[in-house]
């Protein structure tokens, strides 16, 4: 049986009150202006289907139940404002809400009793201002929700202990700001999300929360600047489409949840915004955690291998430099300890001393040969195998050297 709607023309005033009795105005359509400002619900508190088309105020509101609060109310004639409204022994429900009339306010809200659900609820109206909002202990469900209307600031938002769950979300009003919120405890979820502007989680904490945005659509630009990952907290960016990411590399590489197309299209980002450095350890890594993946049995192994020691696949100029430096001492010794080379001018039965023979190990390598010390015969094959390796080693030096530098 459908419940008789009741039309209230008068405004309703009912300031800094305490209602210890339930409160039943679902169905409801208001008129007038209401005002429940600094009002405190110790009961169940009732608005199931209410329409609001004039000015609704539950600033400083208190909702405190040992049941669930129900709260879905339809929002088409001005601003609803909850601002510092609080939540807690219940449910906050707003799934499906229509804020249709002006801004959604919630700015400094706790919904610390139990769930708040705004899934498929629409923000057409204005912004939705959900700053210093404080989601603790259950999930904050804005799935399938809607931003047409203007901006989704959730600027210094706490999520902690629940998830925080995006997905399907429509972000099509303004930017997506998220800019010193914290994420405590649970996941943050944007699978699948559609923007039209900046999503910005600048200065956020992400602490034991796996961030998602796989799959998010039509990103202009993705600010992750100064952000942390603390304690085993992930980032997962696989088909996130976006034109622009801003985030050093060291915030995020040991959050990052590997796949090869999204380290690849980071470092092709890196590049665009001139993060010449951060490209190069992103490709680095992006090189190790792909040989992990391999079999000693692919050929590729070995190979991923030898990039990795003789120049840090191509970025490392640092490694080439100590490998040459590794040859030359090792072929010096070999020089020495194996009595392998004579003075051009001298004593042939006089031994070369190490110093003597770290001199020609360097000037075999670097193939400069001034010819003042020369092979016996039988380590003739040695010298010319250190020159070979001298002469590839140097090349790649320079190869490695104007890939990292002349850009």
């Amino acid at each position: 049986m459908t419940e008789e709607v009741k039309l209230i023309e008068s405004p309703i005033s009912i300031k800094d009150s305490e209602i210890k009795g339930d409160v039943n105005l679902g169905n409801s359509i208001f008129q007038g202006q209401v005002n429940f400002k600094g009002s405190n619900f110790s009961k169940e508190a009732w608005f199931s289907g209410a329409n609001f088309s004039g000015h609704v105020e539950f600033w400083w509101m208190e909702l405190h139940d040992d049941s669930n609060n129900s709260i879905v109310i339809e929002f088409g004639g001005s601003s609803a404002d909850f601002m510092d409204a609080k939540f807690s022994g219940g449910d906050a429900n707003f799934w499906r809400t229509e804020f249709s009339g002006g801004d959604a306010e919630f700015g400094g809200a706790e919904f610390s009793g139990g769930d708040a659900e705004f899934g498929g609820a629409e923000f057409s109206g204005g912004s939705a201002e959900f700053g210093w909002a404080k989601f603790n202990g259950g999930v904050a469900n804005f799935a399938g929700a809607e931003f047409s209307g203007g901006s989704a600031i959730f600027y210094g938002a706490e999520f902690s202990g629940g998830e925080a769950a995006f997905d399907l979300v429509k972000f099509n009003g303004g930017l997506a700001n998220f800019i010193g919120a914290v994420f405590s405890g649970g996941s943050a979820e944007f699978w699948r999300s559609e923007f039209s502007e900046d999503v910005d989680f600048e200065d956020s904490i992400f602490e034991r929360t796996n961030l998602t945005m796989e799959d998010a659509r039509n990103i202009r630009i993705l600010r992750l600047s100064n952000s942390t990952f603390e304690n085993c907290s992930t980032i997962s960016l696989k088909g996130t489409d976006y034109d622009r990411l801003y985030v050093r590399w060291d915030l995020i590489e040991d959050a990052l949840v590997y796949n090869g197309e999204v380290y690849l299209a980071l470092v092709k980002n890196f590049k665009a915004i001139e993060y010449f450095e951060d490209a190069d350890d992103c490709y680095y890594q992006y090189r190790l955690e792909r040989q992990s993946m391999r079999s000693f049995r692919e050929v590729a192994k070995y190979t991923d291998i030898l990039g990795w020691v003789t120049c840090g696949y191509g970025v490392r100029p640092g490694y080439t430099l100590l490998l040459g430096l590794f040859v030359v001492f090792v072929s010096a010794v070999y020089y020495w300890r194996a009595d392998a080379i004579r003075r051009l001018k001298g004593d042939e039965d006089e031994s070369a001393k190490f110093s003597d023979a770290f001199y020609f190990s360097m000037m075999t390598f670097t193939t400069v040969g001034y010819g003042d010390w020369y092979p016996l015969d039988r380590h003739r094959n040695v010298v010319m195998i250190e020159g070979i390796v001298g002469w590839l080693t140097l090349s790649l030096f320079l190869v490695t050297l104007a890939n990292v530098i002349i850009r």
